[in-house]
């Protein structure tokens, strides 16, 4: 989740009543899923008000987040919650539980060094680690936002859906360079400038500092 976000105090004041229920609902990664239950949420913190977070391993966006990605309803669900247990600003933000229900083949696995495994007997094939990861110039997909068949841990995005988050002014998210994904503070990331990663931390005005790497008009 984005820096911006207070864990511990999420933590402390973020429960989803019916947990249990919403986490054995979940299906497979890139599929329509269906017979989802109306998740309860109370997010007690007056002050909080990201566009995107994650929590019980479920994604809640809000409703600027998803007027801004414009994903078709092929492409993604997005599932009711129930947030009257929830602070007032929590509830305008009309958070929902996002699905991403397209699978496609955008990594080469030959060119980016993936340790394929099965999670169990008669799985699909995954990858369980990877190096840098490669995108064939010619792959083009059939929505802005998916996931890989072979890399299912992330969810990836075109550039164009990335500056329409960026420009809507949603929190909570970050856009990383799958190429050059390393999982950790200087993972590269788009921004409106272009393309920045961590600096350091301004104790004056309370901000983390970032760094230009490449300029994009």
């Amino acid at each position: 989740m984005g820096h911006e976000i207070d864990l511990d105090s999420l933590a402390e004041n973020c429960t989803l009543m019916n947990g249990a229920e919403v986490f054995d609902a979940r299906q497979a990664p890139g599929t329509m899923w269906r017979n989802f239950p109306i998740a309860e949420l109370a997010l007690t913190m007056e002050t909080f008000d990201a566009d995107c977070f994650s929590w019980e391993s479920c994604t809640f966006v809000s409703k600027r987040m998803r007027e801004a990605m414009a994903l078709p309803p092929d492409a993604a669900q997005f599932f009711e919650v129930d947030l009257s247990g929830s602070a007032a600003r929590v509830q305008a933000n009309d958070y929902k539980i996002m699905n991403i229900a397209v699978l496609e083949d955008a990594i080469d696995v030959s060119q980016s060094g993936l340790a394929m495994g099965r999670l169990a007997p008669g799985s699909p094939e995954i990858a369980m680690s990877h190096g840098d990861l490669r995108i064939p110039p010619s792959f083009h997909p059939k929505y802005d936002m998916f996931h890989d068949r072979a890399v299912r841990g992330h969810v990836f995005c075109t550039d164009s859906l990335a500056i329409r988050v960026l420009k809507a002014g949603c929190t909570g998210v970050r856009f990383f360079d799958v190429t050059q994904f390393r999982f950790g503070k200087l993972n590269p990331f788009r921004t409106l400038r272009g393309i920045e990663r961590d600096g350091d931390w301004d104790p004056i005005r309370g901000t983390l500092e970032t760094e230009l790497i490449e300029a994009i008009s």
